[in-house]
């Protein structure tokens, strides 16, 4: 693929309306296929993190609506485009189920796709992954994205926890194989360092920022949604990920791989620096917190004081947590907390994440989540009794048998209830539309 990215290019901010193609509004503002061929091959890579069939989650700021893949479909089609695949690597939420990407697919209805307009649905994972060395650091990215002539990041308008953004860049991520996906959370290099390298290396020819709905507290569906009712587009989408932290509050330059991106490029990302065409930004701008809180002395979230748990020691997460793992995080702590309001109080024990994490002692038990943990504890002293989850990641039901089977008396049902409590809590707001991911 060919490794050009417009520098000078604007970013276009447009207001969805219902009754109108908005998104072809934009693009056409951005001239984003202005001498493209109707030859050339497109590759439109959009985010979809995951599928469950287990437990109901609330889609809203985590996935790239349906509404918006289609309607991009249909404005490339109008203009002749002939050559247009979509392509994606979700990542595997239950194993046991085989949640895959082509779950994904047919949940969200893209197979209607490949006979309404003749595309093709790619999974990454059913390809080759070539070996790229970039700043030092080898990757595995799909075959079809080397290969592709005209890349489109297709994002969500969403927080992180780690990253403070997931834009176009990051999404990005979705294209290496599950190797480098570890590699990148090693504590032998920088996660956003290899984010910015990735996005150095691929410069998507076009970024379409889907921002129907934005995401707090993200990335996953625990964080809480809200209707932004924007597009944004650019040729440059650095630019186009720039604008977007403008508009949920977050200043880019302390998105540590957008300002690496910005230093390797020298392209400032201050608002005052970018230019916009379309509707005012500050029509848009909502401020939205992306760092869940946790307790002053890091011993565990904000919501454990509020219920007065203590003797639990589950440190913050770092950028060594593979997004594998992180998936556990939230049920436990659902779990946790719902333990205690039903009086069953447990306490004695910590829980460890990630790859670096060392237990300091001062419990009775330490449960170490994952193979990176176990390895890195394991001529840990100071560990009274350690307490093994092994697995890359462990399933939430080896989680459970392992944590019961050592007295602490987590419920799946507690958490079965949360998710539910989750999706119930969009279904009377009206400005939660389900239809804007199902047809």
């Amino acid at each position: 693929m060919e490794n050009k990215l417009s520098l000078d290019s604007p970013v276009v901010i447009v207001r969805v309306h219902r009754n109108e193609n908005s998104l072809g509004k934009a693009l056409d503002l951005c001239q984003a296929f202005q001498g493209v061929s109707t030859k050339t091959q497109i590759l439109i890579k959009p985010n979809l993190v995951f599928w469950d069939d287990t437990f109901p989650f609330p889609l809203y700021g985590l996935l790239t609506t349906t509404r918006v893949v289609e309607a991009f479909l249909i404005y490339l089609k109008e203009r002749g485009f002939e050559k247009i695949t979509i392509g994606e690597g979700a990542m595997m939420y239950n194993q046991r189920l085989n949640d895959t990407t082509k779950t994904t697919y047919q949940r969200l209805g893209y197979y209607r796709f490949i006979k309404r307009y003749g595309i093709k649905l790619i999974d990454f994972f059913d390809e080759p992954f070539s070996p790229v060395n970039q700043g030092g650091v080898r990757m595995g990215i799909a075959k079809s994205v080397l290969e592709t002539e005209f890349l489109v990041t297709l994002p969500v308008l969403k927080t992180h926890g780690q990253t403070k953004a997931s834009l176009g860049i990051k999404n990005l991520k979705g294209t290496v194989n599950m190797k480098t996906r570890r590699f990148f959370h090693s504590p032998k290099v920088n996660l956003e360092h290899c984010i910015a390298l990735l996005g150095q290396f691929l410069r998507p020819k076009l970024s379409i920022i889907d921002g129907i709905y934005g995401l707090e507290r993200g990335p996953f569906f625990f964080g809480q949604a809200h209707r932004f009712d924007t597009i944004l587009i650019s040729k440059n989408p650095l630019a186009a990920d720039a604008a977007a932290c403008h508009l949920m509050g977050i200043d880019p330059e302390k998105v540590t791989h957008l300002q690496l991106m910005s230093q390797l490029l020298e392209f400032p990302m201050g608002e005052r620096d970018l230019k916009f065409l379309g509707d005012p930004p500050r029509n848009f701008k909502k401020n939205l917190q992306w760092d869940p809180e946790w307790m002053e002395d890091g011993s565990g979230p904000v919501g454990f004081k509020e219920m007065g748990i203590e003797g639990i020691n589950i440190p913050k997460y770092d950028n060594t947590l593979c997004t594998g793992c992180s998936f556990l995080m939230n049920p436990l702590l659902v779990m946790l907390l719902s333990l205690w309001k039903r009086g069953k109080k447990s306490s004695g024990f910590e829980v460890l994440t990630g790859k670096v994490m060392q237990s300091h002692g001062g419990y009775e038990k330490t449960f170490l989540l994952g193979q990176c943990m176990i390895k890195a504890n394991r001529s840990n002293s100071k560990i009274r009794y350690a307490i093994p989850i092994p697995g890359c990641p462990p399933t939430l039901d080896d989680l459970i048998k392992v944590f019961k089977e050592n007295g602490v008396e987590v419920d799946l049902g507690d958490y079965l209830n949360y998710r539910k409590h989750l999706v119930e809590r969009y279904k009377l707001n009206s400005q939660f539309d389900p239809k804007d991911f199902f047809e």
